[in-house]
Formats: structure tokens, C-alpha cells, sequence
């Protein structure tokens, strides 16, 4: 029988689907993990992205997300529900949160 890959996510420990993996995963720049991802755009300058492994419920505390804005000077800030990256947000309150 073969065994789904455990991970910890903040501090949970998660079975990602069967045939993934974390190799080839790195510590600099954007993560090669797959993840599920949601974005919502709000509007025309700003708009939510979020992650988690693959078959997370959105209502579930196991997404990290951010709001990006884009400036009209084509800057772009990047913030983090509740001012970190931990995988311990709900997809569908992520308009409640404090982004930091």
C-alpha cells in the first residue's frame, strides 16, 4: 500500500495527495511545491493570493495569505494576513484580516 507524504504546516501535520512530493523544494525565491492557490481580484489595483496544499478546504485554517496592491506608479506591496506567512488562515475570511 503505498503512503501518502506527510508535511508540517504551521505546526499541523498534513498528507499531501498521493505521487507528491516535496523534492526539489528550495529555501530561496518562490517555492517549487505545488500548492492550491486562490486569487480574487477586489479591484482593478488590488487583489488576494493565497496557498495551501492541494485539497484544502477554504474554510478550513491552513492557507497563507497575502493582498497585493499595485501603485499607479507601478510599484507593487505585498502584505500578509495577520503580518505572516503561516499556513493558519481561512481563504474565506480573508477580507477580515489585518494585513501587516
Amino acid at each position: 500500500m503505498e503512503r501518502r507524504p506527510l508535511v508540517v504546516i504551521a505546526g499541523r501535520v498534513q498528507e499531501l495527495p498521493l505521487g507528491d512530493s516535496l523534492a526539489g523544494a528550495s529555501s530561496g525565491g518562490e517555492e517549487e511545491v505545488a500548492y492550491s492557490k486562490r486569487i480574487d481580484f477586489v479591484t482593478d489595483d488590488q487583489l488576494y493570493r493565497a496557498e495551501a496544499v492541494p485539497g484544502s478546504d477554504e474554510n478550513s485554517a491552513v492557507w497563507r495569505i497575502r493582498k497585493v496592491v499595485l501603485a499607479s506608479d507601478g510599484d507593487v506591496v505585498e502584505t500578509w494576513a495577520g503580518g505572516d506567512a503561516n499556513f493558519d488562515k481561512i481563504w474565506s475570511n480573508r477580507e477580515t484580516y489585518n494585513y501587516i
